[in-house]
């Protein structure tokens, strides 16, 4: 795909580079990353249900419009990308939110932990902490920016508590061979279950074969077991 709008090209080629994808007479490639947060609609970021400048309003970071909410999706695109981060606000019109298709989530400040269940059972748990800010497109892909710890240090028993989370998870969601839980812990302790990735990143340097190699498996030993698991079907 290609595409001329110079919110959504870059990413996309180093993105699907990582993954080893060829590339036939392509110098671009679209991703349509600028998703409602709300309902999570990938229609971008056009005002949903065809609400108007009257419904919804965009603010940055400082609290100021940047942008008419009727415009062109690429010119919107172009000005969202332009603010601090990347990031903005959609305000809207009480009067106008349909109180089953809207949800905010509450903010969970604490510490991002992730925990494999190989064959069922719960690896040791990695705390993956950004040197500054939060764990962004930024601080995942650049060199650096993150220390991974493994096992995290957040003690025996949340150690055991998110294990155990990520086993019922695992099968729960009738998961097979591996998968990988994500986790946000609170100041109190809390552990909140964020997603189950069931194709996670398995380079020498991811966040699994961390959690192999801390119980003594290789990567190559860990590259093996879950071949023969996917042949044991």
């Amino acid at each position: 795909m290609t595409t001329n709008l110079k919110a959504i090209t870059g990413d996309g080629i180093i993105m699907a580079e990582e993954i080893g994808a060829d590339f036939v007479d392509m110098d671009q490639l679209q991703l349509l990353h600028l998703g409602n947060p709300f309902t999570g609609s990938t229609k971008g970021v056009i005002p949903y249900k065809g609400r108007n400048s009257d419904e919804v309003i965009f603010v940055n970071a400082e609290g100021n419009r940047f942008v008419r909410e009727d415009g062109r999706r690429d010119v919107m695109c172009n000005a969202i990308t332009q603010q601090t981060g990347g990031y903005y606000w959609m305000i809207h019109d009480s009067q106008n939110i349909d109180p089953y298709a809207d949800s905010v989530e509450e903010y969970i400040k604490g510490r991002e932990l992730t925990c494999c269940v190989l064959d069922g059972k719960a690896l040791p748990i990695v705390e993956i902490a950004p040197k500054e800010g939060f764990y962004d497109y930024k601080n995942k892909y650049q060199a650096g920016s993150t220390v991974e710890i493994c096992p995290a240090p957040i003690g025996e028993e949340n150690t055991r508590k998110i294990q155990k989370i990520s086993e019922r998870v695992f099968d729960a969601l009738r998961l097979h061979k591996y998968a990988r839980m994500d986790f946000m812990m609170d100041e109190a302790g809390n552990a909140y279950c964020l997603e189950a990735n069931t194709l996670p990143g398995m380079t020498p340097t991811s966040l699994i074969p961390q959690e192999a190699a801390a119980v003594g498996i290789s990567y190559d030993e860990l590259c093996q077991k879950i071949l023969d698991m996917a042949f044991e079907d």
